[in-house]
C-alpha cells in the first residue's frame, strides 16, 4: 500500500529524517520531495522521498533514515523490494534507483564483529553484505552503496 500525500500532511513522527518539517527544509534548500503513507499490512507509517542527482547528474530517489517502521531482519530484503516496487510506479521515469538509508540498526554490532580488546572488525565486504540483503528477495536487486549520506549508527 502507498498513497500520495502532501508534506504538511505527513504524521508526526520522532525520526526528523522521515518528517514533512524536514521534506520542507530540503525543499527550501532545492530539493524536490514527495510524501507518502506507506504500509505493510499491518501499519501505516509515512515516507519522505527526496529527488536528488549524482555527482554527474543522474536523478536518483533518496530515503533517508526510511523506512521508519520495526521488520525483522530476514525480511528486510524483501519488504524493500516490494517497497521500492511500488514507489517506483510513483516516481518519474529519470531516476535509475532508489536509495535507502535505512533506520534499521546494523546487523553488524554483535560481538563477532569485535575484537577481545573491544575493536570494531568493521563490516563485511560488501558483496558479502548485499548476499544478506538479498535474502529472500525475488529480484536480487539490492545493492550496496559505496558511502552512506547519513550515518548508520
Amino acid at each position: 500500500m502507498l498513497s500520495k500525500t502532501v508534506l504538511r500532511e505527513l504524521p508526526p513522527t520522532d525520526n526528523l529524517f522521515q518528517s514533512g518539517f524536514w521534506g520542507q527544509f530540503k525543499q527550501n534548500c532545492g530539493h524536490s520531495c514527495q510524501s507518502f503513507i506507506a504500509g505493510n499490512g499491518r501499519v501505516a507509517f509515512p515516507l519522505l522521498v527526496i529527488s536528488r542527482r549524482s555527482s554527474n547528474g543522474i536523478p536518483y530517489a533518496y530515503i533517508p533514515h526510511g523506512p521508519d517502521i520495526a521488520v525483522d531482519e530476514d525480511q528486510r530484503g524483501l519488504f524493500l523490494e516490494e517497497l521500492s516496487s511500488s514507489l517506483q510506479q510513483q516516481l518519474s521515469s529519470d531516476h535509475v534507483c532508489i536509495r535507502w538509508d535505512t533506520a534499521w540498526p546494523s546487523p553488524f554490532t554483535s560481538s563477532d564483529y569485535y575484537t577481545r580488546s573491544g575493536q570494531w572488525k568493521g563490516a563485511p565486504r560488501n558483496v558479502v553484505r548485499e548476499l544478506r540483503m538479498n535474502m529472500g528477495t525475488r529480484g536480487r536487486k539490492l545493492h550496496k552503496a559505496p558511502l552512506d549520506h547519513l550515518s548508520p549508527d
